[in-house]
């Protein structure tokens, strides 16, 4: 899963721009599949100025092994709360990034949530290198990053 996510914030880190934050709110889904796995991405905007990014992920259990087996299930599980943990702890000293996760149904289900109008939350991913801005990006556009996005496979859910 930290795969996915350092790939998402490297097309986001490449489609970065400033501008004015003017203009109405609006919301954007984006999906993806990949290898079973549903990623959504929900970029909420004040005109083309993304001030919060939520990106979730679900993955069936079975993309890591038997799931019929249950001694391999456990330690299918133990793997991936070892991992989600370790994801926790990159995200847990960053003002502004709730990271979540559970797994029901045979899932794992993740949840990022980074409040990316704060130039400090942005500076601070990208020291973690956990950013969705390369450099010392201050904004992130709601075009460029939709743009870039779909370029990279992603779907707008209408």
């Amino acid at each position: 899963m930290r795969k996915v996510l350092i790939f998402v914030a490297a097309c986001i880190s490449a489609l970065m721009m400033v501008g004015c934050g003017g203009g109405k709110e609006q919301s954007v889904t984006l999906t993806i599949e990949q290898s079973g796995a549903t990623m959504d991405m929900i970029l909420e905007a004040k005109g083309d100025i993304v001030h919060t990014m939520t990106q979730t992920s679900t993955v069936p259990l079975s993309n890591y092994g038997d799931i019929e087996d249950e001694a391999e299930l456990e330690a299918i599980i133990e793997a991936i709360e070892v991992q989600a943990k370790t994801i926790e702890e990159s995200y847990a000293d960053i003002e502004g990034v709730d990271y979540s996760y559970n797994i029901e149904n045979n899932e794992f289900n993740e949840e990022v949530k980074m409040d990316v109008s704060n130039s400090d939350t942005l500076e601070q991913l990208s020291e973690a290198g956990l950013s969705p801005v390369d450099g010392n990006a201050s904004k992130v556009s709601l075009k460029k990053t939709q743009e870039g996005l779909t370029e990279s496979g992603w779907t707008v859910v209408e």
